[in-house]
């Protein structure tokens, strides 16, 4: 049965607030429609989407290809995809090296609540200064060696 779009339009709006729920978490929004586009097409779209930018390459669900998966399939793998986008994203182990990842944390009604950031080391560490390590110290009464923690003679 043919859907009219004012119907596809209504599914595909149903999708959208079901994604957007779902990886509210992340900060990450589902995409836009096209027009004209059909509903099993654009979760296809979506969920390709989702696996793209939040899963890790080396993911088992990041290699598979949802456009050409039969739908009795990619069924199945839609809420498994979802739930791991969140885990994954969340994840401090996936940001590179010397990278943060921002992630906003929006209410019901998508403004953003809150913004944290995620990565391999903390922030704090790049405010720092680089130092030195002290030998010694020399005093009026002479050298003291900062290792051993003695007096030079």
């Amino acid at each position: 049965m043919a859907l009219s779009p004012e119907e596809r339009t209504h599914q595909i709006n149903d999708f959208r607030e079901l994604y957007n729920t779902a990886l509210k978490a992340t900060g990450f929004r589902a995409p836009e429609p096209i027009a004209g586009e059909r509903v099993g097409t654009y979760r296809r779209r979506a969920l390709q989407t989702f696996a793209d930018s939040l899963l890790p390459q080396t993911h088992q669900y990041a290699k598979v290809n949802y456009n050409t998966l039969p739908f009795d399939a990619f069924k199945n793998f839609e809420p498994n995809v979802l739930r791991d986008c969140v885990t994954e994203c969340r994840n401090p182990k996936n940001v590179p090296p010397g990278k943060m990842r921002m992630i906003e944390e929006r209410d019901d009604y998508g403004n953003v609540n809150s913004i944290r950031f995620i990565g391999k080391e903390c922030f704090v560490r790049e405010m720092t200064q680089p130092g030195r390590r002290v030998i010694s110290f020399q005093t009026d009464n002479g050298k003291f060696d900062a290792i051993k923690g003695r007096w030079f003679r």
